[in-house]
């Protein structure tokens, strides 16, 4: 009988391997996620461990140890299974900014939406943002949109050709900024070129 027992146990299949300790859940982002005011998500995008999400909100989320103040956009990261801010200050005014697309350029964050000051500052390139871990939030020295009669302009849709190295956006606007060129609505930038800029 012992020997029978032996036998059996040495040919059972392994047990599967655990969940590593990083692995995020659902109940975990819930867990941790926004305080309770009101949260309107709009758009996501995920690189490796980290998701990032952008909408009309401005909370706090839970970041392991405290909340931290955010606004219009956040970042889950799963392998410290905590919310976090973005470095480099935050977007656009509390009460009539929003984060309506997100897509990654290579390794960089473009951030579209409505919204016109960065870190407390007017930008001069409105309605976009880029984001990089090492550098933080900036203004897209690419250019910004806006109506050229000064009515509200926003950034609503992002569609990225990787393989092409260019950008395509579309919203609520009738120029690029600082250079005052006209462009009805979708614009596209070759954001591996030298010196890209926004283009109609």
């Amino acid at each position: 009988a012992e020997r029978n027992a032996a036998r059996a146990a040495s040919t059972a299949p392994p047990a599967p391997p655990a969940a590593p300790p990083s692995a995020a859940t659902p109940r975990a982002w819930c867990a941790r996620a926004f305080a309770a005011q009101p949260t309107t998500i709009r758009a996501l995008a995920v690189r490796g461990a980290l998701l990032y999400a952008g909408g009309r909100f401005a909370s706090e989320v839970w970041d392991g140890s405290r909340f931290a103040p955010v606004r219009h956009v956040a970042r889950f990261d799963s392998n410290r299974n905590a919310w976090l801010p973005l470095r480099g200050g935050r977007l656009g005014s509390a009460d009539d900014a929003s984060v309506n697309a997100l897509a990654f350029c290579d390794d960089q964050l473009l951030i579209l939406g409505r919204f016109g000051t960065l870190a407390g500052k007017a930008l001069a390139s409105p309605n976009v943002a880029v984001y990089e871990p090492d550098a933080g939030l900036a203004p897209d020295a690419a250019g910004g949109f806006v109506f050229a009669s000064g009515a509200p302009a926003a950034v609503d849709a992002v569609a990225v050709d990787q393989a092409a190295g260019v950008a395509y956006v579309a919203g609520r606007y009738d120029a690029i900024v600082p250079r005052g060129l006209p462009c009805a609505g979708v614009a596209a930038k070759p954001f591996r070129e030298a010196g890209h800029a926004w283009r109609c």
